[in-house]
């Protein structure tokens, strides 16, 4: 878990990892449960309702996406911006 916002590289390496694990996931009907519990809650969200990710997914993504710091506010603020951002990716 990044200290500091972990920067636009990062966030689209993360993206392209979610997107990947969410396809395969539909492919086969079901989260694969070789992955660690954080991916297994984030892509069930989004299989569930990606247009409406779980607070628990949002906070467990937070600090990969913004920092402790970022996280921090993030979640304070109800996670708004990782819900965005999940959305955006599960599209």
């Amino acid at each position: 878990m990044p200290l500091s916002d972990p920067g636009y590289a990062a966030r689209d390496a993360l993206a392209a990892r979610l997107r990947s694990l969410l396809a395969d996931a539909r492919r086969r009907g079901a989260v694969d449960p070789r992955l660690s519990d954080g991916e297994q809650l984030v892509v069930a969200a989004l299989l569930a309702d990606p247009a409406n990710p779980s607070p628990d997914a949002c906070a467990e993504i937070a600090p990969s996406l913004w920092g402790v710091a970022g996280s921090e506010t993030d979640q304070a603020n109800g996670c708004a911006r990782s819900w965005a951002w999940l959305r955006d990716i599960s599209r």
